[in-house]
């Protein structure tokens, strides 16, 4: 093979290489954005929960209640 080819092959080694760190690093920061949306909402739900009104309260014992019938 020349050399031109085998800097040729080289030269996009590289830059594949660097897209796909680049793909999955940007995969890794979208994953942690929506772990961190995912636990925002829970501590929401949570917090309405435990500190909702006699209708919500209600609303949570019938929801635990379903299952026995």
């Amino acid at each position: 093979m020349s050399r031109s080819v085998e800097a040729a092959i080289e030269w996009l080694k590289t830059h594949i290489h660097q897209l796909l760190e680049t793909a999955r690093d940007r995969g890794a920061m979208l994953t942690e954005k929506i772990k961190q949306k995912i636990q925002e909402w829970i501590e929401t739900l949570v917090d309405e929960v435990a500190h909702g009104g006699v209708g919500m309260q209600a609303g949570l014992e019938g929801v635990r209640a379903a299952p026995d019938g």
